[in-house]
């Protein structure tokens, strides 16, 4: 499923708000985290959902990622 990007300086956050809710819905995430950085400035910041150990996730909530990080290097490259 792919995102629509908005051209830069336009970060529309009531469409990204509702995008993250329809993916959080479809894909049954517990909870995300997410930041849009835009020349080196975050321009929007999302956090959601329930950790693992039934606090809260925040902006501060650290991720294993495992071996997700090769999928994610593969489609940087």
């Amino acid at each position: 499923m792919a995102i629509p990007t908005a051209p830069a300086g336009a970060v529309d956050t009531a469409r990204l708000d509702a995008d993250i809710a329809f993916v959080g819905q479809h894909e049954h995430l517990p909870g995300l985290a997410m930041a849009v950085v835009e020349d080196g400035q975050v321009v929007y910041r999302h956090a959601e959902g329930a950790r693992g150990d039934g606090g809260r996730i925040d902006e501060d909530t650290l991720f294993k990622i495992a071996s997700n990080s090769k999928a994610m290097t593969a489609a940087l490259l």
